[in-house]
């Protein structure tokens, strides 16, 4: 008899699945977002240090 504790092997998949997609989604959407916001602050500082 399994024990009530016991969450089975669906838990750990459903864990597991969350995992994936946070690699597979959301960290490129936090690289797509810091690389849009450092850009100008880098591409200004470049133009200033030409002048």
């Amino acid at each position: 008899m399994k024990d009530k504790k016991d969450p089975g092997i669906h838990h750990h998949f459903r864990r597991e699945s969350k995992i994936m997609l946070w690699w597979l989604v959301g960290i490129p959407v936090v690289l797509l977002i810091a690389g849009l916001l450092v850009t100008p602050v880098v591409l200004w500082f470049l133009n200033r240090a030409s002048s």
